[in-house]
């Protein structure tokens, strides 16, 4: 790899792509990769920016339910009690 390529490399803090071209990676085969990366990381960013359009209220996980103050409570009829269930009322 030529002295200028390095040196642009780590300009542009590209540690990534200064591997594979020490490593000796076909052009073709690195650029496809590099692409493919992008084509994710846009796919991505472009997911995460509809879901931000869209307001989501955030999503709640097993861990965030079980610590949250105001979970529901246990469900009063004894048959959805054995089962786990919370009931709909809050009670």
């Amino acid at each position: 790899m030529s002295e200028d390529l390095q040196q642009l490399l780590r300009n542009l803090k590209l540690k990534t792509i200064a591997v594979r071209f020490e490593a000796g990676t076909p052009l073709k085969t690195l650029l496809t990769q590099l692409f493919r990366a992008e084509w994710e990381a846009r796919q991505q960013a472009a997911l995460a920016a509809r879901l931000r359009r869209a307001q989501m209220p955030e999503l709640l996980t097993l861990e965030s339910s079980l610590q949250s103050p105001n979970r529901p409570q246990r469900a009063s009829d004894p048959h959805l009690r054995s089962v786990g269930l919370h009931s709909q009322g809050g009670k």
